[in-house]
């Protein structure tokens, strides 16, 4: 939640990006499973995505140290009001006692 405190809406904006970014990259795709397979694809596409996140990884930094966006303070208690938390941390041996876990669990 360091890189997205305002919420979950800024990771969905950079999902779609990556959505429309991808459709230019289907003649090429076609092109690889065509003449090698999906195989080939898969592997061929899949590493270069994997070089393109290793790269695009030197580029992160940490925020500085107690960094919050403007506004935050209002954002946090608007959220605080609607999202239930539980008010006190279980020991694993609790959480295993209990029925909520092993349902979480299996979903």
């Amino acid at each position: 939640m360091k890189w997205f405190p305002i919420g979950a809406a800024c990771v969905w904006g950079g999902c779609r990006l990556v959505r429309i970014r991808r459709g230019a990259h289907n003649p090429a795709i076609a092109y690889l499973i065509e003449h090698n397979g999906y195989r080939m694809a898969f592997i061929v596409f899949g590493a270069i995505q994997g070089l393109v996140v290793l790269v695009a990884a030197q580029f992160l930094r940490m925020p500085p140290e107690a960094w919050l966006p403007a506004g935050w303070e209002a954002i946090k208690a608007r959220v605080q009001r609607k999202v239930q938390q539980s008010s006190r941390d279980y020991t694993p041996g609790e959480m295993m006692r209990s029925g909520s876990f092993y349902l979480l669990y299996l979903m």
